[in-house]
């Protein structure tokens, strides 16, 4: 990593600040996610503090001999990489550890071979030595903005295209319903969790896990015969909650989970649950003989079916999404079984408080 200068000073500095505040702009609407246990203001601030200082401080250490576009990208890459990181770890810690713990090692390894290495000409021993430090904490610096790359990118990928970014811990297989595993009564203690007094002092992770309870404890009741998994992560536009059908996985909004009442949260887990049982009603329909299809028990699953085969999102049709049978139905169920879910959560604290 020599230094060289490829770059006029203007051409620098004007590249820096273009290609710094259009990333910033699009991290900020696109990959931005909350630190935990702070504010999502506050997050705002670090992120903003990280860019408006790391950015001039790596173009004013690099700007006298090192002006070229690595530079450039080292100088931009490294606010953002330390503000993924930390937004994220409690999310993938292992993937963070061994990532910065190979990050350091690389680092570490390449400053002692430049730093250390036999100084022939004793005379001007001091300025010999400066010159290897200054030279390869840049060199280091490159180094780590670099590798860092490889972490973050998949990250903020992930992020951009609202994948998951926490996976409950619990277990997520055939829920089998003539078995009381997964019965609310079994539960109710976990289940209880979500009473505001409790809900406000849990962790993200810890919160995944009780709706994850509560989803199991809701296909025991449907009856689906197939795993149901549950995620949290950052999903487009106004969406609280969505459920793959493909990949038979429920999604939590990961803001919404973090700041919404839990009252609120429950209501979206049911909502989607709801579209579990309502789209297997539709593969069970779908099987059965057309002589059949017309019988006035099928009509509301027939509607279900139009609605999932023409499904309209409600960030582009709020009316239409709205007055979706499914949505209808969803709707209903998850306002009703929100009540009999706290009334069931009520009674079990009083009685324990007795």
């Amino acid at each position: 990593m020599k230094n060289s200068n490829t770059l006029s000073k203007s051409s620098f500095i004007g590249n820096t600040i273009w290609f710094g505040i259009n990333l910033a702009i699009i991290y900020r609407f696109t990959c931005f996610s909350g630190i935990y246990g702070i504010t999502v203001f506050k997050s705002k601030l670090v992120f903003w503090a990280l860019v408006v200082f790391l950015i001039p401080l790596g173009t004013y250490i690099t700007y006298a001999k090192r002006r070229n576009y690595l530079s450039i990208l080292v100088n931009i890459a490294l606010p953002f990489e330390i503000y993924t990181i930390v937004s994220t770890f409690r999310y993938i810690p292992i993937v963070h550890i061994i990532a910065l713990s190979i990050v350091t090692l690389l680092g570490l390894s390449y400053f002692d071979l430049i730093v250390f290495q036999k100084v022939k000409n004793k005379k001007h021993l001091k300025k010999i030595v400066f010159n290897r430090i200054k030279f390869a904490s840049l060199g280091t610096r490159t180094i780590i903005a670099v590798l860092l790359l490889s972490v973050t990118l998949p990250v903020c990928v992930k992020s951009v295209f609202g994948s998951e970014l926490i996976s409950s811990n619990v277990d997520a297989s055939i829920v089998d319903s003539a078995d009381d595993e997964w019965s609310l009564s079994n539960n109710i203690e976990t289940v209880a969790m979500l009473h505001e007094d409790n809900w406000d002092k849990l962790s993200l992770l810890d919160k995944i896990d009780v709706l994850a309870t509560v989803k199991n404890v809701e296909m025991r009741y449907f009856g689906i015969n197939h795993e149901v998994y549950l995620d949290a992560g950052d999903l487009d536009g106004n969406t609280l909650g969505c459920y793959n059908a493909n990949e038979h996985r429920i999604t939590i909004d990961i803001e919404h989970l973090k700041s919404s009442d839990s009252k609120d949260v429950l209501r979206t887990l049911l909502h989607e649950c709801r579209h579990v049982y309502d789209r297997m009603c539709v593969e069970l329909y779908n099987q059965i003989d057309d002589d059949y299809k017309n019988m006035l028990m099928f009509y509301e699953i027939s509607e279900f079916r139009d609605d999932f085969n023409n499904y309209i999102d409600g960030d582009e049709d709020p009316m239409g999404y709205y007055f979706q049978s499914v949505e209808i139905s969803a709707r209903e169920y998850s306002e009703l079984a929100t009540i009999e879910y706290f009334e069931c959560i009520n009674k079990y604290l009083q009685q324990s408080y007795n």
